[in-house]
């Protein structure tokens, strides 16, 4: 490998990792606004007075945000732009990440392009235009699909199902002696 790609490797590591904490924050934020379209109009809406507003965003928001995490979401709130959270995380990802994001998505079978357009339509949903999906098999999943976005992993195989059962019989043993 020769030095500068060396070097880009760690330069985009370097990058991911310290990006890691946004793009858990906005997406927690984000996908809390998703499931309570209410809520978003409620952040948004100027006539109900900004401590009440505050007070209701700083619910929602994750545990542990630095101050400029923080900061951001309060200016987001300020101006009315909570709604451009999904907008921002696909954009950050495109500037941090050039290529596209990689979305790896394995199956126990090849899946149909039928299949396949609707998975990808879904990753365009949830992370945006630009993402790359790379296509494996793995018979040894037995059913179902992993996604892996990142550090994100999405287990909805059967043989991750099955280790979860495990798991929990195994942990309701030992609770039981």
């Amino acid at each position: 490998m020769r030095a500068r790609d060396l070097a880009s490797a760690y330069a985009q590591a370097i990058q991911e990792e310290a990006l890691r904490p946004w793009f858990a924050a906005m997406r927690a934020v984000a996908e809390r606004l998703r499931q309570e379209p209410e809520l978003l109009l409620a952040l948004n809406d100027r006539a109900v007075d900004f401590g009440e507003r505050k007070r209701l965003l700083e619910a929602i928001l994750p545990e542990g945000l630095s101050a400029e995490q923080r900061n951001l979401f309060l200016l987001l709130l300020q101006e009315g732009h909570l709604g451009l959270l999904d907008e921002i995380i696909s954009l950050l990802r495109e500037i941090s990440m050039p290529g596209g994001i990689l979305a790896e998505v394995t199956s126990a079978v090849a899946l149909t392009a039928e299949q396949q357009k609707a998975i990808e339509a879904k990753l365009v949903r949830r992370y945006g235009e630009g993402i790359r999906v790379e296509w494996r098999v793995d018979p040894n999943i037995l059913g179902g699909i992993i996604v892996r976005v990142g550090d994100e992993v999405l287990d909805g195989s059967v043989a991750g199902r099955l280790e979860s059962l495990k798991a929990a019989l195994i942990g309701g043993e030992a609770a039981g002696r």
